[in-house]
């Protein structure tokens, strides 16, 4: 992964409900913070079926009429945004893949730094079958996710915790964690945790990044 050097560009993923409305305000308080710009994100997602004459979208006039809606919601959200907050700068795009497949390659594309999902706490019987939108962005994006609870209303960061935990890109947790301090003039608290059998390793990685 690159090196964190700024965050220059923000997508934060909405799907028109209250839970990405906390998302989007942090995401503009942290626009302004950070100097970058916003994109906005929206997944209508295609399903297929495969016959003799090859793959069809099923419902193709529904999936249509979604997108249309998608683009013109979007497109509100966007002008009233730009409308209070003509010093950052807003995009919108959408996706049809799956949603990790959809924003991986706007990260890609658009070079994005961070992104920004909210969550509700709540699972049902999909969520807990197919997993909830926000933990597939967690785990499928390829670039730092920040998940955002719906009822909060916490949009600065003066205290943050980074648990050290798994080493995986720890460096990189750690460098854009540094940027964010630095922009919210915070403070970075670390917090190893391990078991037994990785507790030499763990312990190291902690003497090291503090």
């Amino acid at each position: 992964m690159e090196k964190h050097t700024k965050i220059k560009t923000i997508l934060v993923a909405i799907d028109f409900t209250q839970k990405t409305d906390s998302a989007t305000i942090l995401a503009v308080h942290m626009a302004k913070r950070h100097n970058a710009r916003i994109i906005l994100f929206h997944n209508v997602m295609n399903f297929f079926i495969m016959d003799r004459t090859g793959r069809q979208i099923v419902g193709e006039d529904t999936v249509t009429k979604q997108y249309a809606e998608a683009e013109n919601s979007l497109e509100m959200i966007k002008n009233s945004l730009q409308q209070n907050h003509n010093d950052i700068t807003f995009l919108k795009r959408i996706g049809t893949e799956t949603i990790t497949n959809s924003i991986n390659k706007i990260v890609e594309e658009e070079s994005v730094d961070i992104v920004i999902t909210g969550t509700s706490g709540k699972q049902g019987l999909r969520e807990l079958i197919l997993g909830s939108s926000s933990y597939q962005i967690l785990k499928g994006v390829n670039c730092s996710v920040l998940m955002m609870p719906e009822d909060s209303r916490q949009f600065k960061f003066e205290r943050i915790l980074v648990p050290v935990r798994v080493l995986e890109k720890l460096k990189e947790k750690m460098e854009i964690s540094k940027l964010i301090a630095e922009k919210n003039k915070g403070f970075i608290s670390l917090f190893g945790i391990s078991g037994d059998e990785n507790f030499t390793s763990i312990r190291k990685a902690f003497i090291n990044i503090r």
